[in-house]
């Protein structure tokens, strides 16, 4: 199966334990054939999962989306059948995005390894895809439209404004960052989460090359919320990798921030992310409504074909 410049000698949906069992593949990136493909990692939400999943796929039918599920998630190869665009991997010994909490100055060991395994399924997605940008999905990242030509990504990775003064990396961090990468222009200072764009080469050559001969135990001393959850990594590692990274209009998380920074509403953003009115985390959030408490009871395959989704399309989060 040729897919995005790529082959793909497998097509079956990839289910296992670990790593997960990947695909392989012949690797020639260049020329891209494709603009985006298209990450996306869940942890048991399915309604929110399915309701993101199609919304992309009315915008991008063809993309490729690679979706990765977490520990005690649901199987999703259900939504790759018949779509040769996607492949689904449900990792269930190790507890990725969700997991690796790093509680002040306690990082372990087990935490980075943990992390390098969450990047190392992203860099492989972007490879798999073959696209020039693989963009971050999450069940409360929605989709208002499709990307112009105009909100094509500005850098190599990057997304919505979060630059609050109290939600940036600590002064001793920037510090170290500009000595070891010669480089004063630090770009994005936390934060780079759902809703997210990386360029597919940098990535590969930063998880690849670069992110093991960091010293995450250095980096965490220095500002603790590195390595606390994935989004704290991207903007570290890109940065001592020698990549730029970038705000990204296209992608509204805070709306105040948001309407500051570009004077519109988040309503009117191509990509949502986390905030009120975005249909995806209104059904992200019906863990909380007492009626739909099934949410977090789905354990297996067969009770998610059982579902009708439909009738969570229009809830709404008050």
């Amino acid at each position: 199966v040729l897919l995005c410049g790529h082959i793909l000698l497998s097509p079956m949906m990839a289910t296992a334990t670990g790593i997960g069992t990947l695909p392989a593949i012949v690797t020639d990136p260049s020329p891209y054939q494709c603009t985006y493909s298209f990450f996306f990692f869940t942890y048991r939400q399915p309604f929110a999962a399915k309701a993101v999943f199609d919304r992309v796929r009315l915008f991008y039918p063809s993309a490729p989306i690679y979706i990765l599920t977490d520990r005690g998630g649901i199987d999703l190869s259900y939504f790759c059948r018949n779509d040769s665009n996607c492949q689904s991997t449900l990792v269930s010994s190790v507890k990725f995005g969700h997991a690796y909490k790093a509680v002040q100055n306690h990082l372990t060991q087990e935490i980075i390894d943990t992390m390098y395994v969450y990047f190392d399924h992203m860099a492989r997605a972007a490879e798999w895809g073959g696209c020039e940008f693989m963009l971050h999905l999450e069940e409360d990242v929605w989709y208002n439209r499709a990307l112009t030509e105009a909100e094509r990504p500005p850098a190599d990775a990057g997304g919505g404004n979060n630059n609050k003064t109290n939600d940036r990396f600590s002064l001793k961090l920037q510090k170290y960052m500009v000595e070891k990468s010669g480089n004063p222009n630090l770009g994005i200072l936390l934060y780079i989460a759902g809703g997210s764009y990386f360029r597919s080469a940098a990535l590969i050559d930063s998880v690849r090359n670069y992110m093991r001969k960091l010293d995450w135990f250095t980096l965490h001393s220095l500002d603790n919320k590195i390595a606390s959850a994935w989004d704290t990594v991207p903007a570290v590692l890109f940065h001592l990798s020698g990549y730029k990274t970038a705000y990204w209009p296209a992608v509204c998380s805070r709306p105040v921030l948001y309407k500051r920074y570009y004077r519109k509403s988040c309503q009117n953003a191509t990509i949502m992310h986390k905030n009120v009115g975005n249909p995806a985390k209104a059904m992200y959030l019906t863990h909380r409504m007492p009626e739909n408490k099934l949410v977090f009871n789905i354990t297996s395959y067969e009770q998610l074909l059982s579902l009708d989704f439909s009738k969570y399309n229009r809830q709404v989060v008050k």
